[in-house]
């Protein structure tokens, strides 16, 4: 069975069900839209993987800025599996994601929509990879998602790529005479 997720917020939605089933890491799979056939490929072989994700510890949920009736329609029209679907995203929640927003040109498309965006999240909802886009090509492979995945969870890895919020700070130590060895 098909859950059709309405949250505004999706890592909030999730965060119950994930806690059930004790997740490591929520993938969170921003797509365009139902107007969009590279995010039905694409959720055709992520719904094919789901398996290797849950093998994983990695609760998956696909949401998008449809409205509930055009993500029945994908739920519906797509190979979508068990790949739970959410809707309904907002455009401030989809900025404050930092996700890319285009203004449908096509009759097809809705009147705005969010451009892909991964994001694996912890359950206690902190960010640990994210990876956006501002078209609809060139997305990560999700085998090379899982192997990552794999990598950090049997090597215990910190997340990276924090940003310094003191920027002064941070110029002075890249821009610092490195001692001679």
């Amino acid at each position: 069975m098909v859950r059709l997720d309405k949250s505004l917020d999706p890592i909030r939605r999730c965060q119950s069900p994930i806690r059930a089933c004790r997740a490591r890491l929520i993938a969170d799979r921003v797509y365009r839209g139902l107007h969009c056939p590279l995010c039905r490929k694409q959720h055709a072989a992520l719904a094919e993987r789901l398996p290797d994700f849950e093998a994983l510890g990695a609760a998956v949920i696909a949401v998008s800025m449809d409205t509930a009736t055009r993500a029945r329609k994908t739920v519906d029209r797509w190979e979508t599996g068990r790949l739970r679907i959410g809707c309904n995203l907002s455009p401030a929640d989809a900025n404050l994601w930092g996700l890319f927003i285009s203004e449908g040109v096509k009759e097809s498309e809705p009147p705005y929509f969010a451009e892909p965006a991964i994001f694996l999240v912890r359950p206690d909802g902190t960010l640990f990879a994210q990876f956006l886009h501002t078209v609809p090509f060139a997305r990560p492979r999700w085998d090379g998602l899982l192997e990552g995945i794999a990598f950090v969870q049997e090597d215990d890895s910190p997340i990276r790529g924090r940003i310094s919020t003191d920027t002064k700070a941070l110029s002075e130590k890249l821009t610092s005479p490195v001692a001679p060895s």
